[in-house]
């Protein structure tokens, strides 16, 4: 369940809280290798592979580090009501080292925070990267006061058109609580395909929520890219 709200990045949940998990010969190799992969241009990985992307003039994602920790975590705080609705890793993160640790263990690794007017709004990122079957997931956040401007599309539509022509994925995927609209209207916007649900796919504080899985491919991606 991808989720638009929350922490890290529990793509089967919400976004990204847990460490990427890389399936084959390694993330780093998956950059390098990709079929479209450029060094060079607005795209582009810096350091370990990680993302940064100017959207707009306004919008921008940026690889999250350590020197960020205090204003992630101050976003959490402000936010965590709104955020534990979806995400269950809300509560596990009660600190200012919580959000460090978090950081640390998503260093080298694709979380990005979203960055809006200079300010940190959310986070987004690769929940798990399959290089055999050159697939991967994508899970993201957003705070409640930057809600309904569109940000999230925009942001998940750069990493969706990074996936599939930088990185060689052929196949994205985005899983939504089944009652969480706001996250569920992402795919929805971009094209996405709902290809089912995973009955009781999450526990969340105290009882399962089901998934619903949204897909893209990469050829159908380009053929609703050129309908635009």
């Amino acid at each position: 369940m991808t989720c638009d709200k929350g922490l890290g990045l529990y793509v089967f949940g919400p976004v990204l809280h847990n460490a990427l998990t890389v399936v084959g010969r390694g993330w780093e190799h998956i950059a390098k290798t990709g079929p479209m992969y450029q060094k060079s241009g607005a795209w582009r990985l810096r350091g370990r592979n990680m993302l940064s992307i100017r959207i707009d003039d306004d919008l921008e994602l940026k690889s999250l580090e350590e020197a960020h920790a205090e204003e992630l975590f101050a976003l959490i705080e402000q936010n965590r009501e709104y955020l534990r609705e979806w995400l269950p890793w809300v509560d596990d993160n009660t600190s200012f080292e919580d959000s460090k640790k978090f950081i640390e263990s998503s260093l080298g690794q694709s979380a990005s925070g979203i960055w809006y007017n200079g300010s940190l709004v959310g986070v987004i990122g690769y929940g798990t990267v399959d290089r055999l079957n050159r697939k991967a997931s994508i899970g993201y956040w957003l705070g409640a006061s930057f809600q309904d401007r569109g940000l999230m599309t925009k942001a998940c539509r750069a990493v969706v058109e990074h996936s599939f022509t930088e990185l060689g994925m052929n196949r994205i995927e985005i899983h939504c609580a089944a009652e969480n609209k706001r996250s569920r209207a992402i795919p929805e916007k971009l094209g996405f395909v709902q290809e089912g649900t995973i009955q009781q796919g999450q526990w969340l504080y105290y009882h399962f929520v089901d998934l619903v899985v949204y897909g893209m491919l990469a050829s159908e991606w380009k053929d609703s890219d050129a309908e635009m």
